[in-house]
């Protein structure tokens, strides 16, 4: 196999600015549709969640995410194993890599946690006028967490259907089995 593209996640997307933008994509999503739903529901009055019953729904959300991705891998039964580092007194989640994965099953995968949890939370805004603000920044933190996937997801849709993503910590290769063009 050739390596189409190569990108270090680190340098290339810039990890600040990356982070910045998916806070502040986060924020117009709430903003943009708090209006909207309150427009549609006559509710005067909202159910008030605790401090500690709000962290742990919102903190909910990471763990889940990470293991919609897993899931879109198992869905299609590709092996994925995953791994927990631990650097500078933090721990980073990621997972391993058999084989190099097709594209179309990491795009899946890539995609997953922004339409399996949004989906259902937009329902759930809808469906509990009462609860709707809790599902709308549920909503808008996933958003925000979705942005990189969501960014990583469109340069995968320019790459060929036959490619293959090979994934390392803060690494990614593209792969082809075509010969390379550069001679």
């Amino acid at each position: 196999m050739n390596c189409l593209q190569s990108l270090q996640m680190k340098q290339r997307r810039h990890f600040y600015r990356t982070f910045f933008l998916s806070i502040l994509l986060g924020t117009i999503t709430f903003i943009g549709l708090y209006p909207f739903f309150t427009l549609l529901q006559s509710v005067s009055s909202f159910y008030q969640l605790t401090f500690w019953q709000f962290t742990a729904f919102t903190a909910a959300l990471f763990p889940l995410h990470a293991m919609i991705h897993l899931g879109a891998f198992w869905l299609f039964k590709y092996k994925v194993k995953p791994k927990i580092m631990k650097r500078k007194r933090k721990f980073y989640f990621y997972y391993k890599h058999a084989d190099p994965a097709p594209r179309n099953i990491y795009l899946m995968s890539l995609l997953a946690p922004f339409v399996c949890l949004s989906g259902p939370l937009f329902i759930g805004a809808a469906a509990f006028p009462a609860l709707m603000p809790y599902f709308l920044f549920a909503a808008a933190v996933n958003t925000g967490i979705s942005f990189a996937d969501l960014r990583f997801a469109l340069l995968l849709l320019k790459t060929p259907r036959q490619a293959y993503i090979e994934s390392r910590h803060n690494h990614i290769d593209i792969l082809t089995k075509e010969p390379s063009s550069a001679s």
